[in-house]
This record gives structure tokens, C-alpha cells and sequence, in this order.
């Protein structure tokens, strides 16, 4: 049983990471963007085989779930390019599907300390591509003549820091366990160490952002007041970096905030014209959207294996959802978000275990992050995105893991004819039953 829970895990993992490995050099010679549909066939296959591909779809956010997606198929049929609505829109929901069922198979079969193991395939591709592009020339591209951004092997500097996003509960939650040897937290406080350097330098604002989600979800798991005193404590250095080294202060603000010699732009300049586009999407969408994977104004599509050479960029999930699928679709994963939250809250307030609670805490903020990073990069919608398969597969944890905890809160239920048994049994022996009361 062990090793068929593990190669589940193998096959999870190796989905996980055969998304991204077609955007590393080297790895792409072996692993080709057929790589990653293969790895989700044998996914899907395996599923199939054990019958779980849809027994484990049930949870919390269920209907809003499946009403989504089915949304999306649906969308075809008004659509202005069917013919890429629908075989997009199919190829969304059996990789949506697929994960979120592997993802909570996982986390109902698997030890609690393991769970994120199936990270571990990820973990090596995102050490090659950022140490092996440390002494190659093809590593850091020149953004101006004072910024440079670092992109290791992998096709850009934030798809980098996004693969570093994706993977970077395995060493938190590692670090977090308290019966670990000496060795082992070495090991990972230097993975951590390793990946927080290459996250800064690439420079990914978005990332950034999301890592700080990420960690301050972690750390409010294990405790209100370790949240409070890491803020406190980061305010503090914060402050005294400009009270007393304001030109070093400023150089750091020029670099992560503006990317550029001159604080002339906004925050957001770079995402300021693919956005406005989006929104007017958005506008156009409508109650029901334009169609799933449809851009605005774009209706030319040649039927193809890759709808890469379609559309716009759009840079923002969430438009992007109300572009594709309108305010109803925008409605529907909003509340399957929120019962997902709802659900996962009511078992960290009632976790007897510190361990539990840490763990749905980190989950949660798994989520979170991966969705505040998705609203500057619109991969989300994407079947193949590079983090599309761990949102869903988070998502199947987050929802299987709250069951789990809060069924063992629960009473075991008698059937009618064992409690009827009981209590007449009390009725004809009343002194035994305040004996065993007592």
C-alpha cells in the first residue's frame, strides 16, 4: 500500500515538474512541451486504474468546482473561436481535475511530514537552472545599464522566481518539524538560503510579493505572536536602514521597486498597458465572457497543438477570468476559494495538533500566494502554465487535509439498532450504567 501511495507521489511530482521543465535549457532536450502531457496521461491513467480519478473530486467548493469548469466548457458554444474554446477549455478541466484528485489522494493516504515531497522533482529543476546558469553567460540579462536580472537556465528572469514560488513549502514545512536530525535542518536552511538568494536576484517583483504571503501565512501558523515580532522586528530594520543609510535605503528601492535609473515610473508600469487591455476584456465579457482562452479582438486561430501564437498577453488572472468566462465564472471560483478558506480555517481553529495547524496555515498561504502571483502573470487559466497543475494539486491537498482533520473531531455515529441496544440494556441494569459512568 505504502509503495503504491508513493509512486501516485512519483507521478504527482513528475507532473508538477515536467510543466516547467520545457522553458529550462538542457533539461528541454529531454523533456519537450510533450513531456508535460505525458506526465499528466500516466497521471491520468494511474487515476483511472485505482478509481480516483472522480471519488476524490468531492470537498469543499465542490459544485462551485465543477459548475466552473463546466462554465468553461460551455463557453464554446457562444464563443468567437469555438474551435479553440472547447479543446482548450476540455484540456483545462481534465488537467484541473486530475491534480486536485492526485493532490487529495495524497494528502488523505500519505504521513503528514511527506506531503509536500511530491515538490521534490521541482526542487532539483529549480537548483539546476539557478546554480547551473551561476557561471554561464546565457544566466543574467542587462535590463538597463544599472539593473541586471538573473534567470539562471530558465527562459526569464520571473519564470525563475516563479518555479522558486512553487517549491518553496517543501523546505518551510521541512523546517518546521520538530523531531528532525541535525544534518537534515542543515540541508534545509541552505536550500532555503540558496533559492531566497536567487528569488532576489531576479529581481520578480510579483514573486517577492508572494513569498512575503507565503511566509507571513507560515508564520502565523505557528503562532500570532511569531507573526507579530517578525513584523515588528522587520519594521524596525526597515526604519533604521533609512534613519541610517538612506542613500543605501533608496539604492534598494530603486532596485526591487522601480527597475530603473530614474524613478520615473510607476510601480506598475510594466504591467500598465497589457492590464488596461485586459480590463477592457473584462468590460466586453460580459456576464458569460467572450469564450475560454479568448482574447479580445483577436478572432483569427488556426487550429493547432499550442494556442501560444494566439491572442495577447494578459498579465492579470483575474480579468483575464471575467475576459474568458464573465462575471459568473469570476463569481463561481471566487466562492469555491472561499468554502476552500472557510473549510481549511474551521479545522486549523480545531486541530488538536500544533503540527496540523502549521500545515493547514502554510497550505493556505500556498494558495494565496499562488494566486496574488497569477494576477501579474495570467497562467492560471492556462492548462499548460508553469504553475497551474501546483494550484490545483494545493487546492485537492488544502480541501482532503481539512476533511481529514475535522472528520476526527467528529463523534462516531451508532446505527439506530446499536443505540436502541444500548440504552435498553442501560434501562434493565441502571446500576451498572452509573458504575461505568463513574
Amino acid at each position: 500500500m505504502r509503495l503504491a501511495i508513493r509512486k501516485r507521489g512519483l507521478l504527482l511530482g513528475l507532473g508538477i515538474a515536467a510543466t516547467a521543465a520545457p522553458s529550462v535549457i538542457y533539461v528541454n532536450m529531454l523533456f519537450g512541451p510533450g513531456a508535460r502531457w505525458a506526465a499528466m496521461g500516466a497521471l491520468v491513467l494511474a487515476l483511472l486504474l485505482n478509481g480516483r480519478l472522480w471519488r476524490k473530486i468531492p470537498g469543499d467548493g465542490m459544485y462551485c468546482r465543477l459548475a466552473l469548469l463546466s462554465l468553461a466548457a460551455l463557453s464554446a458554444l457562444w464563443s468567437s473561436v469555438p474551435h479553440l474554446s472547447g479543446p482548450k477549455a476540455a484540456t483545462y478541466a481534465l488537467t484541473a481535475l486530475a491534480f486536485a484528485s492526485a493532490g487529495a489522494a495524497w494528502a488523505q493516504h500519505t504521513r503528514r511530514r511527506d506531503l509536500f515531497a511530491i515538490l521534490w522533482p521541482l526542487l532539483a529543476l529549480v537548483l539546476f537552472a539557478g546554480i547551473g546558469g551561476l557561471r554561464s553567460g546565457f544566466g543574467t540579462v542587462e535590463m538597463n545599464a544599472d539593473i541586471s536580472l538573473y534567470r539562471g537556465l530558465s527562459a526569464n528572469s520571473n519564470f525563475l522566481a516563479l518555479m522558486i514560488l512553487t517549491v518553496a513549502p517543501l523546505p518551510l514545512w521541512r523546517l518546521a518539524q520538530r523531531r528532525i536530525g541535525r544534518q537534515r535542518r542543515l540541508f534545509w536552511r541552505a536550500v532555503a538560503l540558496i533559492l531566497t538568494v536567487l528569488v532576489l536576484m531576479s529581481l520578480s517583483r510579483a514573486s517577492l510579493l508572494s513569498l512575503t504571503v507565503l511566509i507571513a501565512a507560515y508564520i502565523l501558523g505557528r503562532g500570532f505572536n511569531r507573526l507579530a515580532i517578525a513584523a515588528a522586528t522587520l519594521g524596525a530594520v526597515l526604519s533604521l536602514l533609512w534613519l541610517y543609510f538612506p542613500d543605501r535605503a533608496e539604492a534598494l528601492t530603486q532596485r526591487y521597486l522601480f527597475k530603473a535609473s530614474a524613478q520615473t515610473e510607476t510601480l506598475i508600469a510594466s504591467r500598465a498597458e497589457t492590464w488596461a487591455a485586459t480590463l477592457e476584456g473584462a468590460r466586453a465579457g460580459g456576464m458569460f465572457g467572450l469564450g475560454f482562452g479568448v482574447s479580445y479582438g483577436f478572432d483569427d486561430y488556426a487550429l493547432s497543438a499550442s494556442a501560444s501564437h494566439y491572442g495577447r498577453e494578459k498579465t492579470n488572472s483575474a480579468l483575464a477570468l471575467i475576459e474568458e468566462v464573465g462575471l459568473t465564472g469570476a463569481a463561481l471560483f471566487t466562492g469555491m476559494l472561499l468554502l476552500i478558506t472557510r473549510g481549511a480555517v474551521l479545522a486549523v481553529q480545531h486541530a488538536r495538533r500544533r503540527s496540523d495547524r502549521v500545515l493547514m496555515a502554510l497550505l493556505l498561504g500556498y494558495l494565496a500566494a499562488l494566486f496574488t502571483h497569477a494576477q501579474f502573470e495570467a497562467w492560471l487559466l492556462s492548462p499548460g502554465g508553469a504553475a497551474t497543475p501546483a494550484f490545483w494539486t494545493a487546492l485537492g491537498m488544502t480541501t482532503a487535509l481539512a476533511k481529514r482533520i475535522r472528520t476526527r473531531l467528529k463523534p462516531a455515529r451508532l446505527s439506530p439498532s446499536v443505540a436502541g441496544a444500548i440504552e435498553a440494556v442501560r434501562a434493565r441494569f441502571p446500576q451498572a450504567a452509573v458504575r461505568s459512568n463513574a
